[in-house]
């Protein structure tokens, strides 16, 4: 029986973290490490909208010869160096082959990519070609190919070399246990003694653009985005400047008789005509617009209080300082008992049109207003930013603690994450907010 090595396997918690970040963002992040290019160029997915995440097992190449490799050897299929590296397949593992980038012979065919898959494989990266296309589609297994052909894999000059050595595959360096990230971007090669770090900077790198892309969707130039959070509630003392007094209970108004949208305004510096015509624009959209932000805001607040929901029966009374019972009521109600002004008070949902002031710097803000019994939770425009679902939810989640507790930045995004955590088993990122609100020291802590 041919002998070939296995591999070290990175840990299953590495490759868990590593599901949710793109080849795109460790690529990039790997170029600022130094890795100038991690990118296995040529293969090219044949799936599209599958991503997989998983240690390299490798298979080389070389150009035949005949003394090396002759007709004795495929007589024996045992003999077959290809079918080795399928022998040493454990779930998540990922086969990359380099087949020198041949377009005329097929690395696996039909039945051996079938034993792959009941192997557990994650998918293959050949830089070079696959044969029984049909069957291969049926089959649904990821893969990064350069091509097809009818030809088997030694028909033509090409013979299976070494299994789990170190191999070039699309110009690349593949060592037997390095991680491949590879989804709709291409294949990327991780060094498993760099994956902690690329772990942590891409989270970090992935809430930044998160909040970029809001930016970028208001038209904020490129050069005025910066790292700023984009749930952080303006340092506004609640009820600071409110009259605290006992408010009888009446009738509760529908939700959207409690949203207020701020009316249009038009660009300073624009042609009369222009001005006409924008007046038109407003009159003839303006009401569908503000029913479609009203129904997004519909919908995240039905997704906050469903988290909220899932993570009650493990709250207690209270946790990291924050009422369950007047959240639930600020959440749920909109009208809840302040601690701090000793009196009922209501929660209004304000809607900006305007990405000015506050809203310039955040997707949404909670103020108190002088002489009102309410707290007033202002929605700027990228709060509305399409495919933010997840986002809204966490900023509705994220100010609620502002609306019940104050402006403890710290106390809300930890509140915030461990609620999500209790619902689910995981939040939103936010390690680079809580690096900058300098939470590490304040008495809070995100779940581990």
């Amino acid at each position: 029986m041919t002998h070939t090595p296995g591999i070290t396997r990175p840990s299953k918690d590495i490759i868990a973290a590593l599901q949710h970040i793109g080849s795109a963002t460790v690529a990039g992040t790997l170029g600022h490490m130094g890795i100038r290019n991690p990118h296995i160029q040529g293969p090219v997915s044949s799936n599209p909208g599958k991503s997989i995440v998983g240690p390299a097992l490798t298979l080389q190449f070389m150009p035949k010869r005949e003394d090396l490799y002759g007709e004795g050897e495929y007589a024996d299929p045992e003999k077959q160096l290809h079918r080795h590296v399928l022998y040493r397949v454990e779930e998540g593992d990922v086969v990359v082959v380099d087949a020198r980038g041949d377009m005329t012979a097929g690395v696996f065919g039909d039945m051996m990519s079938t034993y792959f898959k009941g192997r557990g494989g994650a998918g293959m990266i050949i830089d070079g070609c696959l044969r029984d296309y049909p069957n291969l589609k049926k089959l649904d297994l990821p893969l990064w190919v350069r091509g097809w052909t009818p030809n088997f894999h030694t028909q033509t000059g090409l013979m299976p070399f070494a299994v789990n050595v170190p191999i070039a595959c699309g110009g690349v360096t593949v060592i037997p246990g390095d991680i491949i990230v590879a989804d709709d971007d291409g294949a990327v090669v991780l060094p498993v003694a760099l994956a902690a770090d690329v772990i942590a900077k891409s989270t970090e790198h992935h809430e930044w653009e998160d909040f970029s892309r809001m930016k970028l969707m208001e038209g904020r130039r490129c050069s005025a985005i910066i790292r700023s959070m984009p749930m952080r509630v303006r340092n506004t003392r609640l009820g600071a400047s409110s009259t605290q007094s006992n408010i009888p209970d009446q009738p509760r108004p529908s939700r959207r008789a409690m949203i207020r949208a701020t009316s249009p305004r038009t660009c300073e510096g624009l042609v009369m005509l222009m001005r006409l015509l924008a007046v038109l624009v407003v009159a003839i959209f303006a009401v569908p617009v503000q029913a479609q932000q009203a129904d997004l805001l519909d919908r995240a607040i039905a997704d906050a209080i469903g988290t909220f929901e899932l993570a009650l029966p493990q709250l207690g009374a209270t946790m990291m300082g924050v009422d369950t019972s007047a959240y639930g009521d600020a959440l749920k109600a909109r009208r809840f008992h302040s601690a701090r002004t000793g009196s009922a008070q209501d929660v209004i949902f304000v809607i900006e049109d305007s990405a000015k002031g506050s809203c310039a710097k955040f997707a949404a803000y909670v103020a108190g207003v002088a002489n009102s019994e309410a707290a007033h939770m202002f929605l700027c425009p990228q709060f509305f930013m399409p495919g933010a679902d997840l986002l809204r939810e966490t900023t509705i989640l994220h100010e609620m603690v502002h609306v019940v507790t104050g402006t403890d930045e710290c106390q809300a995004m930890a509140y915030t994450a461990q609620v999500q955590m209790l619902a689910r088993g995981s939040y939103v990122p936010v390690a680079m907010y809580w690096k900058e609100n300098g939470c590490a020291g304040s008495r809070y802590a995100l779940p581990e």
